[in-house]
């Protein structure tokens, strides 16, 4: 079996990891990265390149298409090769918009009773200001104050152009939870991973990964904004 992988990253080479463990498959990718590239062939075809995608697929004989980036899912690359007759692992791109857009996002929870954070039709602090489409897990900003809100607003004017400002801003009251720190999250970890033979040990699964992950946070409440306490707990360490 042929599996023809798309991207380059972290995803992808895990991705990459675990398909090349399956015997009898052909790993391929595009365009691949380093580490891919110990474990099958890479090609230099760019992952939101839907036609060159297209035509390597059919160079190779590709069974299957595996997509792991968002952004050529978002834009349409997986039903470009769905309509060509070649199976692929990934949503469509009207699928890809849950992802693609977080006002979509939105109009998708609202719709199916999913709790959410309140939109608010003009940004007015404490708020959270989010660019609504892709935007590499970077395009948010918690703004308690209007010095901090006008911050957000003149960061994203960049990316956003001075055509289209508000139709491609999410804008939503912050939600607050209660704060746990740990007291010290280095000997936690030591402790834990002590416990358990060591890290090669520990976290050589995704189940005991994720048991981590539990044991570090059992005493955080669902929904509490971790980014804001480590950056809380570095600003006062400084």
């Amino acid at each position: 079996m042929k599996v023809l992988l798309v991207g380059s990253g972290g995803r992808e080479h895990a991705l990459a990891w675990r398909l090349s463990q399956t015997d009898g498959l052909e790993l391929h990718a595009a365009p691949g990265n380093p580490g891919i590239a110990r474990l099958g062939e890479c090609h230099p075809v760019r992952a939101h390149d839907g036609e060159g995608l297209l035509s390597l697929a059919g160079t190779l004989g590709t069974d299957l298409v595996v997509i792991g980036p968002e952004a050529p899912l978002v834009t349409g690359v997986a039903d470009e090769l769905r309509h060509a007759g070649i199976a692929v692992f990934g949503p469509s791109a009207a699928a890809a918009r849950i992802e693609g857009s977080k006002t979509f996002a939105k109009e998708v929870m609202r719709a199916s009773g999913v709790a959410t954070a309140e939109s608010l039709s003009v940004a007015r602090a404490p708020c959270v200001v989010k660019l609504d489409g892709l935007a590499a897990g970077k395009g948010v900003w918690v703004c308690r104050t209007a010095e901090e809100l006008d911050a957000a607003l003149k960061a994203a004017a960049p990316v956003l152009g001075p055509s289209k400002p508000a139709a491609t801003l999410a804008r939503e009251l912050v939600l607050r939870g209660a704060k746990a720190v740990l007291e010290d999250p280095n000997a936690e970890l030591d402790r834990w991973l002590n416990e358990r033979g060591g890290v090669r040990r520990a976290t050589r699964t995704f189940e005991e990964a994720r048991a981590l992950a539990r044991e570090l946070t059992k005493d955080i409440p669902p929904g509490t904004p971790l980014s804001e306490i480590l950056e809380e707990e570095r600003a006062e360490r400084l």
